[in-house]
């Protein structure tokens, strides 16, 4: 039997972290995300006392990592999405109803299909405890702009609806769950966005498009169904370059 555990594959397990494996939650943040996006020691402790922290690990290493909070929860990762939202700007649920995931990443030293499958684990965590803690509109998640753009968010049924400057002004796209796949699919009004065009590309969702795929670099976009919010007028737009 011993024998045999030796050829297993390892094992991936998605798990709430605890104080002690905040070393390996920030080396994991150094790793992925620029510095703007990282979480501070004060915005980790806030973290931990009003929301959680979820990682997939692979024995004794994370893979994956990402801060779930109370949109509404007093804390600067949460502060510049409520205020959007009470706005009603990016298509943002209602804050007291709804879940902020921050900033999900993948370690980049891992092959890419590892990383994704240990992103959509963790969003599908995500969604699964913001229902359980009483937010019944789900989570809206906020991925640096400087980051890797997971499309592992697009295939855990989110869409991206905004581009705004979040937390130290650190520019971030701005997912929301997705209306059902019939919605979407609109050939009369798709557009295709190179990563790239990154002010094109906010200026095309505060327009009122969504980014609804990304593959090979490329974002899908098509519009918003009657109904959801178009975002502020032009002009409004953030510069974010």
């Amino acid at each position: 039997m011993r024998q045999l555990f030796k050829h297993l594959p390892p094992r991936e397990t998605c798990r709430r972290l605890l104080r002690g494996d905040l070393a390996a939650f920030c080396a994991l943040q150094r790793r992925a995300l620029p510095a703007a996006a990282q979480l501070t020691a004060a915005e980790l402790a806030d973290a931990l006392a009003l929301g959680e922290l979820w990682g997939v690990f692979c024995e004794d290493r994370l893979l994956a990592a990402l801060a779930l909070l109370p949109l509404n929860a007093p804390c600067r990762p949460c502060l510049a999405a409520a205020r959007l939202a009470e706005e009603n700007l990016c298509a943002l649920p209602a804050p007291a109803r709804a879940a902020l995931v921050w900033a999900p990443a993948a370690d980049p030293g891992i092959p890419l299909q590892e990383a994704e499958r240990a992103l959509c684990a963790l969003l599908k965590t995500a969604c699964a405890r913001a229902e359980a803690l009483g937010l019944p509109e789900g989570i809206a998640a906020a991925v640096p702009v400087r980051g890797a753009v997971p499309a592992a968010l697009f295939r855990a049924g989110l869409w991206m609806t905004g581009l705004r400057p979040l937390l130290r002004l650190c520019a971030c796209y701005l997912f929301t769950l997705a209306p059902p796949r019939e919605i979407l699919y609109n050939r009369e009004h798709q557009l295709h966005l190179p990563l790239c065009e990154t002010r094109l590309l906010g200026h095309r969702l505060e327009e009122g498009w969504c980014a609804s795929g990304y593959a090979d670099g490329i974002f899908l976009l098509t519009r918003q169904p009657e109904g959801r919010s178009a975002g502020p007028a032009p002009g409004r737009q953030e510069d974010t370059r």
